[in-house]
């Protein structure tokens, strides 16, 4: 049988799946609730996770003056601290709209920025820096 470092092989595997495992968790017990930015550019995001945290739901929307629409779209953890949500369009630049959510350490807050999602209905960007309003 194989060793590393006085581990079976197998070992080092069922601890590498625990981890992975350990940061989704993380994700889904602390990042699911709601964020907004207020000011000159409101944005608002709530994250859901209809399966227990296997997945996420992200609901992205723009809400300024001359500037609103919305886009759903699922999302998959990509991080300790961090979801990547993607639509796939074949229509757009990049074949997909994704959207990268960062989340700060204490998961109060969370950065937002995005790759071609301007065909969403929101004819501006959902980037910046959001509070969370609600768990």
């Amino acid at each position: 049988m194989q060793h590393f470092l006085g581990l079976t092989y197998s070992s080092v595997c069922i601890c590498v799946l625990a981890s992975a495992s350990a940061v989704a968790g993380d994700l889904t017990k602390e990042a699911l609730g709601s964020y907004e930015l207020k000011g000159s550019y409101n944005q608002r995001v709530k994250i859901s996770s209809p399966n227990g945290g296997r997945s996420f739901i992200g609901t992205f929307e723009v809400f300024t003056r001359g500037c609103q629409g919305d886009v759903r779209m699922a999302g998959q953890a990509s991080g300790r601290y961090s979801i990547l949500f993607v639509k796939k369009d074949p229509n757009v630049e990049g074949g997909a709209c994704k959207i990268n959510v960062v989340f700060s350490p204490n998961f109060n807050n969370i950065e937002v920025s995005h790759t071609y999602c301007g065909y969403s209905g929101a004819s501006c960007d959902f980037n910046g820096k959001l509070q969370r309003t609600k768990r």
